[in-house]
């Protein structure tokens, strides 16, 4: 009786997830925002955030740099 039962909810599950994905597919609006947004638009928030990512990171790269370079020597002096 009690693999029955699992096998059921198992059967139920299932048949509920093919249902919901089914009605998720059918619900989905044909365009998306992106679809909404010209090219040129796309490529303009692509240079800015390339433009916005380059002034910082040479800056958390130095950082990034010095902290391998303190974490190594502790380590080294652990190890010693």
């Amino acid at each position: 009786m009690r693999g029955r039962s699992w096998g059921t909810i198992i059967v139920v599950a299932i048949a509920v997830l093919v249902v919901a994905s089914a009605t998720a597919e059918a619900a989905a609006p044909a365009t998306t925002i992106a679809g909404n947004i010209a090219k040129s638009q796309i490529q303009q928030i692509i240079a800015a955030y390339i433009t916005a990512t380059d002034r910082w990171y040479q800056i958390l790269r130095r950082y990034a740099v010095d902290l391998f370079a303190v974490v190594a020597v502790i380590e080294f002096g652990w190890g010693g």
